[in-house]
């Protein structure tokens, strides 16, 4: 219980550092702007459903990768600068690549869960995620269940790829 006490304020950490790392990077309107040596790409329409417990979840989501090849993808929403909940969160293994089916519990390297105040969440004890594409954006489906038997089933994500 300890155990899951902790990985759940770790994740919750993880997830709020994600979305606060990233407030100043937003993503603007779709565009490739090109010059005679770079090509750079931006995104905008990223997205993260689900339904939870039988209630539509959408959100904007952001995708980002650390330097130890972890994907965490982040549903998040802001008013004014703050950031409104609930959040899902999830997080990969995305060495040697992001394109797969990955396997969701409490154990392994890939984890889920649901953030519903910045010091209350919950934590996926089963379910997978499906990455499908991964350029420009990682585009994939996923669906868990947390240890308190929240189900989150036809999750879909679409967020532009991290550099």
């Amino acid at each position: 219980m300890l155990q899951a006490l902790k990985k759940l304020i770790s994740l919750t950490a993880i997830a709020l550092l994600v979305i606060i790392a990233n407030l100043s990077c937003h993503k603007t309107a779709p565009t490739t702007t090109t010059t005679t040596t770079t090509t750079t790409t931006t995104c905008v329409g990223d997205t993260m459903t689900a339904t939870v417990n039988g209630l539509m979840y959408t959100s904007n989501c952001l995708a980002t990768l650390d330097s130890t090849y972890y994907l965490y993808l982040s549903g998040y929403s802001y008013v004014s600068g703050q950031t409104l909940y609930p959040n899902i969160y999830i997080r990969i293994l995305a060495y040697p690549t992001m394109i797969g089916t990955f396997n969701i519990d409490t154990t392994s390297m890939h984890y889920a869960g649901y953030s519903i105040s910045p010091s209350v969440g919950k934590i996926a004890k089963t379910g997978t995620i499906t990455i499908t594409a991964d350029s420009p954006y990682i585009i994939g489906t996923f669906s868990f269940t947390c240890t308190d038997g929240t189900v989150f089933s036809g999750g879909s994500i679409k967020a532009c790829k991290p550099l």
